[in-house]
């Protein structure tokens, strides 16, 4: 039996197309998408982003705390594990590779989330301030939400799962340190 992921973004007038072509390109892993769209988006594409299949949106107004927006859409997911994209970005095909694996139900149960290895890029190069980082870009839905009001990041939290937090901020900081 496999698992399900959910796309959780938050939507702020986005370029139609671009974000169009990241849905599509996920329905390969992904069967539900979740959106909370800033309430000054266009009306026009609110409407083309609700009738997308397997989509539920959120409007909500505009707080200046993009985790508290993202976090308005965790409420709609109802898929095992909530994906975080922005809008304009692509997973890798390693990334792909992983959600497939996720969504046919190969993930232990004791694994909460996932750190993603990612390049940032700027006008078509490599980012010279960020060339890469690692991010938690997946969680079982309940046991994650976003923090900071800037360059959000993903707290995951569960009492019954202590140790496995612990070895994963042990990963994190091994892995930092590997690419020194």
């Amino acid at each position: 039996m496999g698992e399900t992921i959910a796309l959780a973004s938050l939507i702020k007038d986005p370029a139609i197309e671009v974000l169009c072509a990241q849905v599509e390109y996920l329905r390969a892993a992904v069967s539900e998408f979740c959106f909370a769209i800033d309430s000054r988006t266009s009306q026009d594409k609110i409407d083309k982003i609700a009738a997308w299949p397997n989509t539920k949106h959120v409007i909500i107004e505009w707080q200046d705390d993009f985790a508290w927006a993202r976090n308005q859409a965790l409420p709609i997911v109802t898929s095992d594990w909530v994906l975080h994209l922005d809008p304009d970005e692509l997973p890798s095909y390693g990334m792909m590779q992983h959600l497939q694996y996720v969504a046919d139900g190969k993930a232990k149960p004791s694994e909460l989330a996932y750190l993603y290895w990612r390049r940032n890029w700027c006008d078509g190069e490599r980012s010279p301030v960020y060339p890469w980082d690692y991010h938690i870009r997946m969680f079982r839905r309940g046991c994650g939400e976003w923090y900071r009001p800037v360059h959000e990041f993903v707290y995951i939290r569960s009492e019954e799962h202590t140790s496995e937090l612990q070895s994963l901020r042990h990963l994190v900081c091994r892995l930092l340190l590997e690419k020194k």
